[in-house]
């Protein structure tokens, strides 16, 4: 097999393409959550926020990619928000389900109410919502990051916990 290429910095195209689906699956759990109760935006928007907060704070800050363009789209933006940590302590956390189920409740709650205002009300388009957002979030994310953003990424092969424990270690170092 071929080895792979990192890149130095991911295309503008991986980074946005990245961005957008993070951003799709927020506006489409929003107007879903909104079909529940209206009140129920705000608190999920700032759930949101507070879980990409964590991601740039913990990881982030230790990545290859800070101040650079990262195929999630978070590397210079962290670069602008925190101080560099240190590249070597990138690896050294575990990465738990337990961290997936928390970061995955952005999706699985609204995902969740979808079918409970389906119900209620007594109507598909809610069901239809929800499979769009699961085809986003689960499909369309592993897509992006899979075959565009993790196979070309430098510090999945420099050791990356999300990378070991969801795709193998050092994921597309060999791939074709």
């Amino acid at each position: 097999m071929e080895e792979v290429k990192p890149y130095e910095e991911c295309p503008v195209w991986i980074a946005a393409l990245s961005v957008g689906m993070t951003l799709l699956t927020y506006a489409l759990g929003a107007y879903i959550l909104a079909g529940l109760a209206v009140w129920l935006i705000a608190p999920y928007l700032l759930y949101g926020l507070w879980t990409e907060w964590r991601v740039v704070r913990s990881s982030c800050v230790n990545c290859y990619y800070y101040g650079k363009r990262c195929g999630l789209g978070r590397g210079r933006l962290c670069a602008r928000l925190f101080p560099q940590g240190d590249p070597a302590a990138f690896g050294d956390h575990d990465f738990s389900w337990v961290q997936m189920v928390a970061y995955s409740l952005t999706a699985l709650a609204p995902m969740a109410a979808g079918v409970a205002v389906a119900i209620r009300d007594k109507t598909w388009a809610p069901i239809i919502l929800v499979v769009i957002m699961a085809v986003v979030y689960f499909v369309g994310n592993g897509i992006v990051r899979g075959r565009f953003g993790c196979k070309y990424c430098m510090q999945g092969r420099l050791g990356c916990p999300v990378a070991a424990n969801m795709m193998g270690p050092k994921r597309g170092a060999t791939d074709a």
